[in-house]
């Protein structure tokens, strides 16, 4: 080989070599966010193009707030199956189908205290599984095993699985972390035998911070020609209820059992078939600025966090009064136009209309834990 040639080859190895560690570097991923974001409405449309939508009808005349009578049966509103093209059914029959909640937990008390409160009158089965370890591999306490008297009103309701989690192994993702609890999970809903899971029971499978609403899950509850699994479309919050980022969110969904051998716990795409307008996503709703730092650094996407100043407590408060991307990052989103209409800091809605149930339910009864996530409750603890 011509020296020529050794070093054209000697040159590209170095130019090889430098791009991966700066790509690699957090300025590098910080440059690789940004490009990939701005981008993206040239190669991703998005899961939401998919869905054919079911529109949402909930008719003010039927109380939902105490669903279950005195005989333990769930009155059934006819009106609200066929306005969505299914077929309404006896609430015996309603009754026999049990409803399941499944959740990954890790440190959101408030919003899984909102969770359950929403939802226990129509679920009869909560979930709820713990890993001594962050999706990053951190060790955590297992939060909810050492606040699990808040819950006692759900007690008799309320199925906690601790998870093995583990550390992340050198160069592994955090994704992998996340699938194996994922996994775990499943095998519980398998295996237990304090669960029996059976045929035809319904799996509520979203997030802590992504909460069904309970007139969804009545409606799914009671009736037939509903789909398999049917996605759950939600608004989608930041920081509160008070920023809405939009009403796009699509990953949590209710499965029906068809084969118990078969189920999966995940949090992908499953169906093609949406309700509309039937929940809340809330992320980064937490009532500490700890805990802000202790998501942003122990969750699946932990490498935003390019530099320690984004963990700043000053910064983060400023962040969540302004409704600002908390990692300084570009929108999620799918075409040009909706990529300048989100760009920047979220806009105010000043309004509480359309929230979980227990928001206003603690207006009323003093309870002042949750004012946080109402209109002008931007200000966090610590």
């Amino acid at each position: 080989m011509s020296l020529r040639k050794r070093q054209i080859l000697i040159a590209a190895a170095i130019f090889l070599i430098c791009t991966t560690v700066f790509f690699l570097s957090p300025a590098g991923k910080r440059i690789t966010h940004v490009v990939t974001y701005a981008t993206r409405p040239l190669w991703d449309e998005g899961e939401a193009a998919k869905f054919d939508t079911v529109l949402a009808f909930y008719p003010p005349a039927v109380d939902l707030a105490h669903v279950r009578n005195d005989s333990g049966t769930v009155p059934v509103d006819s009106r609200l199956c066929t306005a969505h093209g299914w077929q309404p059914v006896s609430p015996e029959t309603a009754n026999s189908r049990r409803v399941v909640d499944v959740t990954l937990f890790s440190v959101e008390l408030d919003m899984l205290e909102l969770r359950i409160r929403e939802l226990m009158h129509v679920v009869d089965v909560f979930v709820i599984a713990e890993a001594p370890f962050t999706f990053t591999g951190k060790p955590k306490p297992l939060v909810f095993a050492e606040n699990r008297d808040r819950f006692n009103f759900a007690k008799s309701k309320i199925q906690y699985v601790e998870l093995p989690g583990r550390k992340l192994a050198p160069g592994e993702d955090p994704f992998e972390i996340e699938g194996d609890n994922r996994r775990n999970v499943g095998v519980y809903l398998r295996t237990s035998e304090k669960l029996k899971l059976k045929v035809g029971d319904l799996l509520i499978m979203a997030d802590v911070d992504e909460i069904p609403s309970r007139e969804a899950v009545q409606l799914v509850r009671s009736c037939n020609g509903v789909p398999e699994a049917l996605h759950l479309r939600m608004r989608n919050f930041m920081y509160s209820y008070d920023f809405q980022v939009d009403a796009e969110h699509w990953r949590a969904k209710i499965v029906r059992v068809t084969s118990t051998a078969a189920v999966l716990y995940t949090h992908r795409l499953e169906s093609t078939t949406i309700l509309a307008d039937a929940g809340w996503h809330c992320s980064f709703c937490f009532p500490k600025i700890s805990d802000f730092v202790f998501k942003m650094t122990g969750y699946s996407h932990a490498d935003r966090v390019s530099n320690k100043g984004m963990l700043n407590p000053k910064r983060i408060q400023r962040i969540i009064c302004e409704g600002s991307d908390i990692f300084d990052m570009l929108p999620e989103a799918y075409s040009f136009k909706e990529l300048a209409s989100k760009w920047g800091p979220l806009t105010r809605l000043e309004s509480a209309v359309h929230v979980p149930s227990y928001l206003l339910d603690s207006l009323q009864t003093g309870d002042a834990r949750f004012k946080y996530l109402l209109p002008g409750g931007c200000l966090r603890e610590d």
